[in-house]
């Protein structure tokens, strides 16, 4: 890629105190390149997944605490994060302020990428600690039996946010302030600055990718064992049984658990192979060019293929937790058969109000409805939602009157027993279908069933 380099010759430093970087930066001469934009389309894909992620986990109210807060803290965090790194890709350059205070705040929090990866390491952390509570959780710890979960809770959150900070600070030292400007790195750094930035480089992947990975696997493991030695019909995974705000009895029926190894637990097994994967890209890189076998390039086709590395991980997150936990998954399974039944073209599957001179304006009084294959729902849903129970009859109707019950009639030559299933079905719901439609009780309601 062509660029032009920001940092000046890199001969000996005559200066004892100060010592050369192993970092400098690049500015891009042809923007974007093929990095760029898959870089931006992670960004857009992972902010929108974790959006949803975030939005439906608000609506989790039942099940285990704990946690409910750490993938909230994980999807909150990861949002923060994406905006971030999309601000910094489609923006144009700094904006230089009269006030040196200015400049120099904007250099040390943005320029420095201390804001870049203070919520990444956020969200790191959330994950990790989670990973750990459904370890010791599903082990049985008896230590953690004794603790509350509010007091856990403030554990686990003062950890993320305290180590988060402490292990994102060093980033300051990575810029050069000048005369209220900003330079992206330094040519030279004062040598105890720059010991630091050693020592946060190496520290930074022993606990990021080693440490961190260590656990996350450690964690999987114990699940591991936990699916291998406790019997399925034993099998308690809380993940299983998180819910949103007062489930009915038919949502908590349909929302089976999952046990063995699709308990929702093994999710860490994939998340920290792929945790380890793309964060130990972009760590190893600083690692490798600190102890001398190649250099750091900010902006560079290999630093920007690691930010492309984490938002690989910020994407693959929230789909792993929609996919195997019950009560996401089942809210994504309804969305998408309700958008599907709603939209196939090569399916008549459609919802038409017919207004008759009787009704008066604005009131419906006949639904004509051409089933298609979609399933599951009521003809009382019919008012909220398309897709109801298939009917292989070539026509049903069935009709009530005020005053009267529920009248059914079959039309000659029906083609399957389905029929009298759809009959018994819609005498139960026809009352709550007109409740539903607000038909005044002296008004017919026709439902005709069409296929």
């Amino acid at each position: 890629m062509p660029a032009s380099l920001s940092r000046s010759s890199l001969g000996p430093v005559a200066d004892s105190v100060n010592s050369e970087t192993f970092w400098y930066c690049v500015t891009q001469t042809t923007w974007p390149d093929a990095i760029d934009i898959l870089t931006i389309i992670l960004e857009i894909s992972g902010l929108l997944l974790n959006i949803l992620a975030a939005i439906l986990l608000l609506r989790v109210t039942e099940g285990n605490k704990v946690s409910i807060v750490l993938l909230r803290t994980i999807f909150f965090n990861n949002i923060i994060d994406v905006v971030i790194k999309l601000l910094g890709d489609v923006t144009p350059s700094r904006v230089e302020f009269s006030i040196v205070e200015i400049n120099y705040a904007i250099c040390m929090i943005w320029d420095s990428r201390f804001l870049y990866w203070l919520f990444n390491k956020f969200s790191i952390e959330a994950f990790v600690f989670f990973a750990v509570d459904r370890a010791l959780t599903l082990d049985g710890s008896q230590s953690l039996r004794f603790v509350p979960v509010e007091s856990r809770l403030t554990l686990y959150q003062s950890c993320i946010y305290i180590y988060g900070l402490l292990i994102t600070v060093p980033q300051f030292f990575s810029v050069n302030l000048e005369e209220g400007g900003c330079s992206c790195a330094p040519t030279t750094v004062n040598i105890p600055f720059l010991a630091a930035i050693y020592a946060h480089v190496f520290i930074r992947f022993a606990l990021l990718v080693v440490l961190n990975g260590v656990i996350v696997l450690y964690c999987a493991a114990r699940v591991i064992h936990w699916v291998k030695q406790t019997p399925v019909k034993h099998q308690v995974d809380e993940l299983n049984f998180l819910y949103f705000k007062n489930p009915s009895e038919a949502e908590l029926k349909r929302l089976e658990a999952l046990h063995s190894w699709r308990t929702p637990s093994m999710s860490i097994l994939p998340l920290g192979i792929c945790f380890i994967i793309t964060f130990g890209f972009d760590a190893g890189y600083q690692f490798l060019s600190g102890t001398g076998l190649t250099t750091y390039v900010i902006g560079g086709a290999v630093q920007r293929m690691g930010t492309f590395m984490l938002l690989v991980f910020t994407n693959f997150l929230p789909l792993m937790l929609m996919f195997v936990l019950p009560v996401l998954r089942f809210w994504v399974e309804d969305t998408f058969e309700a958008l599907e039944s709603r939209f196939d073209l090569s399916n008549p599957l459609q919802l038409q109000m017919t207004l008759t001179p009787q009704c008066g304006i604005g009131l419906p009084s006949c639904l004509v409805i051409n089933l298609g294959s979609v399933q599951h729902l009521g003809v009382a849903q019919v008012a909220s939602a398309l897709p109801i129970f298939p009917v292989s009859s070539s026509h049903y109707h069935c009709s009530q009157k005020a005053g009267k019950n529920a009248e059914h009639r079959r039309h000659p030559n029906p083609s399957s027993d389905s029929i009298d299933k759809a009959s018994e079905m819609l005498e139960g719901d026809i009352l709550e279908t007109r409740n539903r439609l607000e038909v005044p009780p002296s008004m017919n309601l026709e439902i005709f069933l069409l296929r």
